[in-house]
C-alpha cells in the first residue's frame, strides 16, 4: 500500500477517503493492472496528488518509469511529498500541462485549494498564475520516450490533448 500525505485544509474531500481507505476512482486502478507490466512507461496526465501514478510506480517497477504532470503548484508540492514518502525514484515530475500548444500562458489558480482545477474554468474565485503548457508530441520527441499506458483526466481539456494528436498525425 502506498503512503499519501492530503493536506485536510487543501482537499477535504480527498482527505475524508483516504482517511478512511476509500480507494476513489476504482476503473481506474483496475485498468492500470490490467494493462501496466513490470518496465512499461505510464503517463499520468492530470497526476494530482499521485495515487495513480504510486499505483503504476509499483507496477512498472525499477525498469519502468512514470511521467506525472500536475500544472497546479499546491497539487504538485503534495505529488512531490507523496513521492518521496513513497521512496518512488521511477516517477518523474512535470508541473505544466500537456494540451494544443507548446506555449505560457495564464492559468486559473483556485484561490481555495481543493476546488477542482481546470484550464477551461473561467469564472469564480480564482488568481492567476503564468503555467507552462506542451503538447503530448513534444514532450514525448524532447524526453524520447512513449507510453504504454495513457490516462488523461484534466477536467474538460482532454480535447485539446487529443486535438493536438489528432493534427501530428494527419
Amino acid at each position: 500500500n502506498e503512503k499519501f500525505l492530503v493536506y485536510m485544509r487543501n482537499n477535504f474531500s480527498y482527505w475524508q477517503n483516504f482517511s478512511k481507505n476509500k480507494l476513489i476512482e476504482p476503473e481506474i486502478f483496475s485498468i492500470i493492472s490490467k494493462y501496466l507490466k513490470s518496465g512499461d512507461i505510464y503517463f499520468d496526465v492530470g497526476s494530482f496528488i499521485g495515487a495513480h501514478s504510486l499505483y503504476a510506480s509499483r507496477i512498472v517497477g525499477n525498469k519502468g518509469k512514470v511521467f506525472s504532470f500536475e500544472p497546479n503548484p499546491y497539487s504538485t508540492d503534495e505529488l512531490k511529498i507523496n513521492v518521496k514518502l513513497n521512496k518512488a525514484d521511477n516517477i518523474f515530475i512535470h508541473q505544466l500541462a500537456l494540451g494544443e500548444y507548446n506555449r505560457r500562458f495564464k492559468y486559473n489558480l483556485p484561490k481555495i485549494h481543493g476546488v477542482k482545477t481546470s484550464l477551461l474554468n473561467k469564472n469564480g474565485n480564482y488568481k492567476k498564475i503564468i503555467i507552462e503548457e506542451k503538447t503530448l508530441k513534444s514532450f514525448i520527441d524532447e524526453n524520447e520516450t512513449n507510453p504504454d499506458l495513457l490516462k488523461i483526466d484534466v477536467e474538460g481539456y482532454e480535447y485539446q490533448i487529443f486535438k493536438e494528436i489528432g493534427r501530428a498525425h494527419v
